[in-house]
């Protein structure tokens, strides 16, 4: 029987910890030999791959009996015996073990989780861990709305220190340094580390926040960035061909912001344009004092587009003051695309910041608390300092992690229920800034009219200026979600409705994601809460 080792996790993460330690040498060394997979990389959509051993429930006193273990497109099942056969997705399995010749398997969380060993398979059971592995990341990846490569996850050694800068890591990575083996892999928004060790919380860097790769010594690439600074090792000859993949993925980001401002600046003075493509690169919030005097307007007045975002934005600084942080940002909808979306905070009084997404299909505007109730101490906005920051960072990825749909961070959680909502509780099950987002999350006024809206703005400012309870929620809250509803939800995708799937970034492999999930449902509704009930879950945030 499998030792199973303490929990742990990192504190700061939300989501608690993430499971147990599931790594002996097996998992690290060459995949060669008896342990080399008899393809070059997982099954293929249609073929069902299938393995033949013993099996018993984990615990004292339990017989192995015959098991047949096959893994599919969408998740596995384990027949054991002449026992009815057991159906779950990939995203179910907390916990993939392997000691000496057993895997222990674990499904689901809690007290109704299924431990399972799994016996006498032999040279099988490392192809056996292998394939679980990829699949169970690569089926939670496509949860968080991730576009998945074909290739298989590669195995990298990797050191990992956080930023110490203020701002900290955000929910990009753990805030604690970590070191071992994991799965690695590159998608389109950046780059993924699944350790193998499942004490450790994922590491996601954003290809934005790449600030450098280097190659200090044979075999070694080192990235450096915003989140903080990590080290792959023993990667041979493939270490140069790994460093220029790297910087072509950041080169990438700047390209995309470079070419969208030549499009909403393109008179501009060229150094005005330089500086626009260097800050406004995949939703990194920008503030005014990062352009110069002359600058700034031209900026403003390019992005905000449409009366209607101009005259909110006005109302929004007019009401903080003159002397209140505010920002914009800008990303591409997909890397490479040439359609930009925007959308600009401001730090408001009462402890709140306002997200406006400036899109045709935009009903609303959304509000968030800026530090917890109870450390609140009247502070007008100017004064909210890294606070202020930490929050409209945290948004501003969540909000590109979401694709651009806000309403998975508002919806209330007695709607989130609903099956057409299925794909946002999967989302929200392995995509931390969405959950950090989702736990700031005061409330959204609608644009139903100037007077409407101001009175409402003005009413929220005042309550949550004295709020302390974070389970307090503001009074006019329903009436706001109504008129929501009313208006056929917040549409972000061209007037389209958020909450409708069909209304979503037409995406093959996210679209997969909502039939994959029927077959276990575990996730769906674990995830409810936001940041809720997802402890085996990974961390870090997914593209």
């Amino acid at each position: 029987m499998l030792a199973l080792p303490e929990q742990r996790g990192d504190a700061r993460d939300v989501r608690g910890p993430t499971g147990l330690d599931g790594r002996d040498s097996r998992d690290v060394r060459e995949q060669s030999g008896r342990d080399k997979v008899v393809r070059d990389g997982p099954a293929s959509k249609s073929e069902i791959v299938e393995f033949a051993g013993q099996a018993r429930p984990a615990g004292p006193n339990t017989t192995p009996q015959a098991a047949t273990l096959k893994l599919d497109e969408t998740g596995l099942t384990l027949e054991v015996g002449g026992g009815r056969p057991i159906r779950t997705g990939y995203r179910d399995l907390s916990l993939i073990a392997i000691q000496q010749s057993t895997v222990l398997l674990v499904l689901g969380d809690g007290p109704d989780a299924m431990r399972w060993l799994l016996e006498k398979f032999g040279d099988k059971l490392g192809p056996i861990v292998r394939e679980l592995r990829e699949r169970r990341l690569k089926q939670r990846l496509t949860d968080g709305l991730v576009k998945v490569p074909d290739r298989p996850a590669e195995l990298v050694e990797f050191d990992w220190k956080p930023t110490t800068a203020p701002l900290g890591p955000g929910p990009d990575g753990p805030a604690v340094s970590t070191a071992g083996v994991g799965q690695f892999v590159i998608h389109p928004w950046g780059f993924v580390i699944s350790p193998v060790d499942e004490r450790s919380t994922w590491i996601h860097y954003r290809r934005a926040s790449i600030a450098s790769v280097t190659l200090p010594s044979p075999g070694d690439v080192v990235v450096e960035g915003a989140p903080g600074t990590l080290t792959l090792r023993g990667l041979g000859q493939a270490a140069t061909r790994l460093h220029d993949t790297l910087e072509k993925l950041r080169d990438g980001a700047f390209d995309d912001a470079a070419a969208f401002v030549e499009q909403l600046l393109p008179d501009a003075p060229f150094g005005l344009r330089q500086k626009a493509g260097e800050l406004l690169v995949d939703g990194r919030p920008t503030r005014p004092q990062e352009f110069s005097d002359s600058g700034w307007p031209l900026v403003e007045t390019a992005v905000l587009g449409e009366p209607t975002f101009a005259d909110s934005y006005e109302s929004l600084c007019e009401t903080a003051g003159p002397a209140a942080p505010r920002w914009v940002a800008m990303s591409p909808e997909d890397p490479g695309g040439d359609e930009p979306k925007i959308w600009f905070l401001v730090a408001l009084p009462g402890n709140l910041v306002a997200l406006e997404l400036v899109s045709a299909g935009a009903h609303a505007t959304y509000l968030f608390r800026v530090m917890p109730r109870a450390q609140y101490n009247g502070e007008p906005p100017e004064k909210l300092g890294i606070a202020a920051e930490q929050a409209v960072r945290d948004i501003s990825e969540a909000l590109v992690d979401m694709r651009f749909l806000r309403e998975p961070m508002a919806i209330p959680a007695d709607q989130l229920l609903l099956p057409k909502y299925l794909r946002y509780r999967l989302a929200l099950a392995v995509l931390p800034s969405v959950a950090w987002a989702r736990a700031r999350f005061v409330a959204r006024i609608v644009h139903r009219d100037a007077a409407s809206w101001s009175a409402a703005a003005a009413d929220l400012i005042r309550w949550h200026g004295s709020a302390r309870d974070e389970a307090a929620e503001w009074p006019g809250r329903a009436a706001q979600e109504k008129q929501v509803a009313a208006a056929g939800g917040d549409g972000g995708e061209d007037g389209g409705e958020e909450g409708a799937p069909e209304g979503e970034p037409d995406d093959s492999s996210v679209a997969g994601a909502a039939s994959e999930a029927a077959a276990s449902g575990s996730a769906a509704n674990g995830a409810v809460n936001g940041a809720a009930a997802t402890k085996s879950k990974p961390s870090g945030t997914l593209g």
